[in-house]
C-alpha cells in the first residue's frame, strides 16, 4: 500500500520493543550504505607511504616490482594504515522536538536518524558516541565500539522530553562546547536537531575549523506554513512564559545564520517530519553520496 501522511513507514520509536527498534534500525543502516561506496563514505583502509629496501621476513606480495627493476635491489612498499575518526552524534531531545503535526514528530525522527547512523559507524569500526542535546540529566558518553554501549546511549534518548508540555530544554551549543573542549583528534561530528537555538550555527562553524561537522535540521511542515490568525497567546514548548505572537509562522525560527554553514564547509540538509519518515533515507543519502562521513585523523 501507499504510504500516506497518515500511515507512518517509519513506527514511532518510543512504542517498539528493545528488540523491534533494533531490526529496524539494522534495516535502515543496511539500506542507507546499499550502493554506496563504503570506502568513500567511510574513509580508506591503508595508503600507500614509502618503499624502502627489502628486510628478511617481509612479505612477498609486498615486493614494489617497479622500483626492485629499476634499482636491480628488491624493494618492498610501506603503507600507513588510515585512522578512523570518531563518530559523534548529537541528539536533539528539547521539548520542541516532541511538539508535532504529523505521526512522526521531530523528536522520532531524529531517533531513527541517530541510531541509523550510529548503527553504520560501528559497521565500519568506527567509534561512536551519542550525545543528548537537551538538558535531561545522564552521564557523558563515551566513544566506544561496543555495539551494546552504543545501543544503551541511544535507548535511553528513545523517550521524548517528559512534563506538561515538555520541561527540557535546549542545550546543543552547550554539548558542542563540550566536545569542542574534550575531543582532540579529528572526528565526524553530526547533529540532529531543529537548530532553534540562538548563535548555534556559530558553534557549528567553529567546530568545523577542526572537525568534519554535519548539521541535520528535522523540520515540521507547520514550521513553514503560515497559521492564518492574527495575534494570539501561545506559549514556548521549553518555557512557561506566554508570549503574543502575530501570526505568521508556528514556531520559533530557526538560527537565521544556518544559510552561512556551507561556506564555512559545514554539511547541511533539512529532513521533514512529513509522510512518515520517507524523506530520511533519501536525505540521507543526498548528504552522504561520495563524501566521507569519517575521515582520517590528521
Amino acid at each position: 500500500m501507499t504510504p500516506t501522511a497518515s500511515q507512518p513507514v517509519l513506527p514511532v520509536p518510543e512504542t517498539l520493543a528493545a528488540e523491534q527498534f533494533a531490526i529496524v534500525l539494522r534495516r535502515l543502516a543496511d539500506d542507507l550504505t546499499y550502493g554506496i561506496d563504503p570506502s568513500r563514505f567511510f574513509g580508506a583502509g591503508t595508503d600507500y607511504a614509502q618503499s624502502r629496501p627489502y628486510q628478511r621476513g617481509d612479505a612477498v606480495k609486498s615486493i614494489d616490482w617497479r622500483v626492485t627493476a629499476r634499482t636491480g635491489k628488491v624493494f618492498v612498499k610501506d603503507y600507513d594504515s588510515t585512522k578512523r575518526s570518531g563518530v559523534v552524534l548529537v541528539a536533539d531531545t528539547s521539548a520542541s522536538m516532541a511538539v508535532s503535526s504529523e505521526p512522526l514528530s521531530k523528536h522520532d525522527v531524529a531517533m531513527w536518524i541517530t541510531g541509523t547512523l550510529a548503527m553504520v559507524g560501528l559497521k565500519r569500526r568506527s567509534p561512536v558516541s551519542v550525545f543528548a542535546g537537551g538538558s535531561r540529566r545522564g552521564l557523558p558518553p563515551v566513544p566506544s565500539l561496543e555495539r551494546g554501549k552504543v545501543w544503551a546511549q541511544i535507548d535511553a534518548l528513545r523517550q521524548p522530553a517528559e512534563g506538561d508540555m515538555g520541561a527540557e530544554g535546549t542545550m546543543i551549543i552547550d554539548r558542542l562546547k563540550r566536545i569542542e573542549g574534550t575531543i582532540s583528534n579529528v572526528a565526524s561530528i553530526v547533529v540532529i536537531s531543529d537548530l532553534h537555538e540562538p548563535g548555534v550555527a556559530h558553534q557549528l562553524k567553529r567546530l568545523a575549523q577542526r572537525h568534519d561537522v554535519t548539521a541535520i535540521q528535522v523540520q515540521d511542515p507547520i514550521e513553514t506554513r503560515p497559521l492564518r490568525a492574527g495575534l494570539m497567546m501561545a506559549r514556548g514548548a521549553e518555557h512557561d512564559d506566554g508570549e503574543v505572537i502575530t501570526g505568521a509562522f508556528a514556531c520559533v525560527p530557526a538560527d537565521p545564520d544556518l544559510s552561512t554553514l556551507a561556506a564555512a564547509g559545514v554539511r547541511h540538509a533539512i529532513i521533514s517530519t512529513a509522510f512518515g519518515g520517507r524523506e530520511v533515507l533519501p536525505g540521507l543519502r543526498s548528504l552522504f553520496r561520495g563524501r566521507s562521513m569519517t575521515r582520517g585523523a590528521r
